[in-house]
């Protein structure tokens, strides 16, 4: 009798003790995810962040050039056809190679990040 309570209370230690450790691993599954996720939203915001940035900075060199070339040319709006002309050329090619340059790169990056260990 006194052997069966034994036993008894050992699977009850036993199962309370795999509860225990089941719970431990889902809220370390839980705090990893959370992790991971704080790191690639933190990640694709000052990305993001520095991209708004340069784009802005584009935008505003890329109308003092066009002023600037139409002004040499003496036709204001012909500087603005060039400069519109320089980037539909560079879309073209930047479509043509965007799997080998960007896709890639983007894919190797994010997966980097969920990668990473600690």
């Amino acid at each position: 009798m006194e052997n069966e309570n034994s036993t008894q209370a050992e699977i009850n230690d036993f199962a309370k003790n795999t509860e225990n450790f089941i719970k431990a691993q889902l809220e370390l599954f839980k705090l990893k995810a959370i992790a991971k996720i704080a790191d690639v939203a933190s990640s694709i915001f000052s990305r993001l962040l520095v991209l708004i940035l340069f784009v802005f900075f584009v935008i505003i060199f890329n109308i003092g050039l066009s002023f600037y070339i139409g002004n040499l040319l003496n036709q204001t709006y012909l500087g603005f056809f060039i400069v519109s002309g320089f980037y539909a050329l560079l879309s073209i090619i930047l479509y043509m190679l965007r799997n080998r340059f960007m896709k890639t790169k983007i894919s190797n990056s994010v997966i980097n990040i969920l990668l990473k260990e600690e």
